[in-house]
């Protein structure tokens, strides 16, 4: 069996080498830190979520039992890292984003009432393309965290409905709901990206 490309970097952390704990964040710090922007809504949570996601790396590697790849590990550990933070933060008394912007969408029911065109594609792909990233991002930024979160998890990071409900402690159910309501309202705030049809 051949072994993990990250097989070395993984025993050098096991023993502590120096040269390994800088290796580690010149290869995944950057991606680490991309995830935590995506979550946290300012620099400074960002860096805090990245700074203690590193300190558990750190601390866990010898729990690491590598039955998934090390970067999908240490992934993992940054989303919970940004997840806690968001909890203590509503906890705390942090108002979430008002959802106004959309309401008039959905029906008394909470159902979804279609606008007359086709998003066309998906979030990730949009993402892609450099001209629409950043009406993009200020769309999946105007969701209140509980949707942005699984919109975030499912549609960009491709966390299935039960990973994403472990990870948010909520049931599949719930993920469902929250998911088809956060892609309802993307599409009304990417509406000018797209002319309507007739």
């Amino acid at each position: 069996m051949d072994a993990s490309p990250d097989s070395e970097l993984i025993a050098a952390l096991r023993e502590g080498q120096d040269t390994a704990y800088a290796k580690l964040l010149h290869e995944y710090g950057g991606t680490m830190l991309v995830i935590a922007r995506r979550y946290m809504r300012n620099e400074d949570d960002a860096r805090d979520c990245f700074q203690e996601a590193c300190l558990k790396v750190f601390k866990a590697i010898d729990r690491f039992e590598q039955r998934s790849s090390l970067k999908t590990w240490i992934h993992r550990i940054v989303v919970n890292e940004c997840l806690m933070k968001l909890r203590k933060q509503q906890r705390g008394g942090t108002r979430e984003v008002e959802f106004d912007e959309s309401a008039e969408h959905f029906d008394s029911h909470g159902f979804r009432i279609e606008p007359n065109w086709d998003l066309g594609d998906s979030a990730e792909n949009l993402l892609q393309d450099e001209q629409k990233r950043e009406l993009v991002l200020a769309a999946i930024d105007k969701l209140p965290d509980d949707f942005r979160n699984v919109l975030l998890l499912r549609d960009i990071q491709d966390y299935n409905t039960q990973e994403t409900a472990q990870l948010l402690d909520v049931s599949e159910a719930v993920v469902k709901t929250r998911l088809h309501r956060a892609r309802g309202a993307l599409k009304v705030f990417l509406e000018p990206l797209y002319e309507r049809r007739v």
